[in-house]
């Protein structure tokens, strides 16, 4: 769909340094677990247990350090999809790139119509490609619920171990995870609803200031939720659905008479 982003090489550097945290978070769950079940092996040795204690701060020091770098990358990123989107709907140049079938909305007059347009279409495919993601930070909370279970039954022998496994569920952050994206869907899905209240009052009218206002409003409202979540979208749910994805927005343009 998208042939130049201006954006695209930031967000790609973002996600290579998210991929790489995700690698480290996974291997300072792995130490942390060893370096608690490792005293219970008949081949113990002391020296054992620290040298999986020593990988596992080695891990998270990894993991603080690659958080930083994504979150850095991934606010560079923010400001340039923004400049992008002002660029694409008032034909400015505030990105250093043009934008080039980004957006789906080249058929929309330029102007607030086509920053309507845009905020709309941003809200539509990010809301679907949440619905993915939604579902895998369940599975990742439903699995560390059911070690948690079996980790109280383990308790009887080794309490350690429970408190080995809660440090690791707080410090990972997955109920914070799963919220913050919760809340991202909400909140987009609140803002496809003005966007769709705008049109309908829109098509019936002129372009008053009050539709101006609330087109501003739901600009910042869109921004506002992606910059409290600050997460990575799902490049593979959203290569998987981008078709269907597709088709429904341009049902969703006629519909609306963008």
């Amino acid at each position: 769909m998208a042939t130049i982003i201006p954006q695209k090489n930031e967000f790609d550097l973002s996600e290579k340094y998210h991929k790489i945290l995700e690698k480290c978070e996974l291997s300072f769950i792995s130490f942390s677990i060893l370096a608690t079940f490792v005293r219970f092996f008949p081949f113990y040795q002391s020296n054992v247990e620290y040298i999986f204690t020593i990988l596992t701060i080695v891990s998270v020091v990894a993991v603080f350090f690659f958080q930083l770098r994504f979150k850095t990358t991934y606010m560079n990123a923010e400001e340039i999809r923004r400049d992008g989107l002002i660029d694409n709907a008032f034909s400015s140049k505030m990105a250093d790139v043009e934008s080039d079938g980004y957006y789906d909305t080249d058929d929309v007059d330029e102007g607030m119509r086509r920053l309507l347009a845009n905020i709309h279409e941003n809200c539509f495919f990010s809301i679907r490609v949440t619905g993915p993601m939604l579902i895998k930070e369940e599975k990742k909370n439903i699995g560390f619920i059911i070690i948690m279970v079996i980790a109280i039954l383990f308790n009887l022998t080794n309490s350690q171990f429970v408190l080995a496994m809660m440090q690791i569920f707080l410090s990972m952050n997955f109920c914070g995870n799963y919220l913050r994206i919760k809340k991202l869907r909400d909140s987009l899905e609140r803002v496809q609803i003005g966007c769709k209240q705008i049109w309908e009052d829109w098509n019936s009218g002129y372009l008053t200031l009050q539709l101006q206002a609330r087109v501003i409003r739901e600009t910042i409202r869109y921004e506002n939720a992606l910059a409290y979540a600050s997460i990575m979208f799902d490049q593979s749910a959203y290569e998987t659905m981008n078709m269907d994805v597709t088709k429904d927005w341009e049902n969703i343009k006629k519909r609306y008479k963008m």
